[in-house]
């Protein structure tokens, strides 16, 4: 049976993540829990409280910024890849936040099926025409004065270049993507890498 964590530990480590809403490394809690705790205590701790929804992390070893769960959302830090994309509205923004909240701390709701029961095909619409007209122009594709066929294409060669990326990656190789696509596109194989 797992030993118990103390909760002055979890305490500490929290508090030492809300002391910096930019992110805190490793090495940075530890030194600042005065290196008490080994760093594979530490990491079980913080895994611990990752597992609670408690901390949330952005990037990968070595490089992992470990964030408190709603300072993470705040700061713009769990979401910030989307919110350049989408400007979202108030209410949006507070739904982001409410869904990046651990589960405990979330108030339970019932579900509404006469939401859903009283949709009608093609009678009724849960978006409204603006926003479905907006949607369908950003999801149409120009096809403009194009050969037959050069939509499609573009999807397959994008196709081919995720498949080939994803599936290398899986047998190891460190090949990113921008550098797939150049070996398929030109069979230029990246520096100090080997097809």
């Amino acid at each position: 049976m797992a030993k118990p964590i103390p909760e002055n530990d979890l305490k500490a480590i929290k508090d030492i993540l809300e002391g910096h809403p930019e992110g805190s490394s490793l090495k940075l809690i530890s030194n600042a829990l005065g290196n008490k705790i080994s760093n594979r205590t530490l990491q079980r701790h913080l895994r611990y409280l990752r597992n609670e929804g408690i901390v949330v992390t952005r990037g990968e070893r070595p490089a992992t910024k470990y964030f408190l769960a709603n300072t993470a959302t705040k700061h713009g830090n769990k979401f910030s890849r989307d919110s350049k994309i989408f400007s979202l509205s108030d209410g949006a923004k507070d739904i982001q936040q409410i869904v990046s909240q651990p589960l405990i701390q979330r108030r339970v709701v019932g579900y509404n099926r006469e939401f859903l029961y009283s949709y009608r095909p093609n009678e009724t619409a849960y978006l409204t025409d603006a926003e479905r007209t907006f949607l369908h122009e950003i999801g149409s594709v120009p096809i403009g004065s194009q050969p037959a066929g050069t939509y499609a294409r573009k999807i397959i060669d994008r196709l081919l270049i995720d498949l080939s990326w994803n599936s290398s990656r899986l047998e190891g190789n460190t090949y990113t993507k921008l550098d797939t696509k150049h070996l398929i596109d030109f069979g230029k194989e990246a520096e100090g890498k080997d097809r």
